[in-house]
């Protein structure tokens, strides 16, 4: 009698910050990325999480989380706060300089942290609002992409409309 010996297959890991609803980690759970750690703030959002994702451990407010602490991941995606770069804001900001957007900072130092310990993800995936493209900020989004290219990192830069997603929407 034969026994056939399956390599036991690598599950790929996926790591969230600003996870909101989880909206944007779906697709990769959907490919076979299991969601290790979640983070997010927003007491709706974080019960959205809870409810669909029971077993996900939730770390919480990115500026308290430490790189070490993390699980190891191969994938980290975060869909980080946009209300200082969108169109939208009609006042004054500094962009991702400013309270909320600049918030991918910490992405940043997770990052950094997570490299000193030799737990890289492979891959980072950054969702945002195609302003940031713009000339305005054009300056300010290569400085993170520049802090990326520093831990490792190559890019490239995808503008896609709400719409080829599925949302009935007419925007970038």
């Amino acid at each position: 009698r034969r026994t056939s010996r399956r390599k036991s297959q690598h599950v790929p890991k996926l790591g969230s910050l600003f996870s909101g609803c989880g909206g944007l980690d779906l697709a990769f759970i959907g490919h076979g990325f299991e969601l290790a750690f979640v983070a997010e703030v927003d007491r709706h959002a974080c019960a959205v999480l809870k409810r669909h994702r029971p077993d996900v451990p939730n770390v919480g407010d990115v500026k308290l989380v430490r790189g070490e602490r993390l699980p190891t991941v191969d994938l980290l995606t975060f869909g980080s706060p946009c209300q200082d770069i969108s169109r939208a804001n009609t006042k004054s900001t500094y962009g991702l300089h400013d309270r909320r957007s600049g918030l991918i900072w910490q992405v940043v130092r997770l990052i950094a942290e997570m490299r000193r310990t030799g737990m890289l993800p492979k891959l980072l995936v950054w969702e945002n609002v195609d302003a940031l493209a713009d000339p305005k900020w054009r300056s300010q989004y290569d400085e993170v992409i520049g802090a990326f290219r520093n831990n490792g990192y190559r890019h490239q830069t995808y503008v896609e409309m709400a719409l080829e997603a599925g949302v009935p929407q007419l925007r970038k």
